[in-house]
């Protein structure tokens, strides 16, 4: 099942935060689509719509997590298990089965929001349908094997990709899908570097050009990660790796 390839920690980040380690502003998302791939718990469209980005479109895309579920949080557990099992002996065209999850999702506030749950390794999408894509704290917990399948199809679906962490073996991979699918890498290296900004599509040309590519782009020395458990149960993971962005190559190059 394509929801098994992601890992069991659910992340959360603001857009404060997420635009601090990838490096972005949230102008650039002006008038774009953006897909924000793993989102786990974080809710970036809900935030830029507060903030007030006129962003074309943001989609919340996860393989695991389903926000709906958050109302646990703040409804009694018997309100919760009666809905989900509904949904589980209805068909999901039935009104019955609609139904039921609306009220999940308005009851966890998010039904103006559009979130998208599936598998990496088909995107529910066509080519270039965003200009941005960001996955932030979410590739490195697929497994091995999917990784490549998952890094392709985000390159298909988005002009301009933002990987974070992306270790040394995650890096050959992307730096090959580079090389036979028309992209170019602005930069890998640290997140923590505080010469690089990209506040407009025009900056991904302007921190290129302003350094050596050998400069600018560096393999990871190490893979990410190493997860932090409590017996069984999950607490955290201490991650080590790059940040990456990557964007497809213009006509003229």
């Amino acid at each position: 099942m394509g929801l098994s390839i992601e890992g069991r920690l659910v992340t959360g980040r603001t857009l404060r935060k997420t635009e601090r380690e990838l490096h972005f502003n949230r102008e650039l998302f002006v008038g774009q689509r953006i897909l924000n791939f793993g989102c786990g718990g974080s809710n970036i469209s809900n935030e830029i719509r507060k903030a007030q980005v006129n962003a074309e479109l943001v989609v919340d895309f996860d393989m695991h997590f389903d926000p709906s579920n958050r109302i646990r949080k703040f409804l009694t557990y018997p309100l919760h298990e009666i809905l989900e099992g509904t949904e589980m002996l209805t068909d999901q065209d039935s009104r019955i089965h609609r139904t039921s999850v609306a009220i999940r999702r308005r009851l966890g506030n998010i039904q103006n929001r559009t979130f998208v749950q599936g598998d990496g390794r088909n995107l529910p999408f066509e080519d270039n349908a965003f200009d941005t894509a960001i996955a932030p704290w979410s590739t490195y917990q697929i497994p091995t094997e999917a990784k490549r399948q998952v890094f392709k199809e985000l390159l298909r679906v988005s002009k301009a990709t933002f990987f974070f962490p992306i270790g040394g073996d995650d890096f050959d991979i992307l730096q090959q899908l580079a090389k036979d699918n028309g992209y170019e890498i602005i930069y890998s290296g640290s997140h923590l570097n505080k010469d690089l900004k990209i506040n407009s599509i025009e900056d991904y040309d302007a921190f290129r050009d302003s350094y050596t590519e050998n400069q600018r782009v560096q393999r990871p020395s190490s893979n990410p990660t190493s997860v932090i458990k409590l017996g069984s149960k999950i607490l955290g993971a201490r991650v080590e790796g790059n940040l990456v962005i990557m964007r497809r190559k213009l006509a003229s190059q």
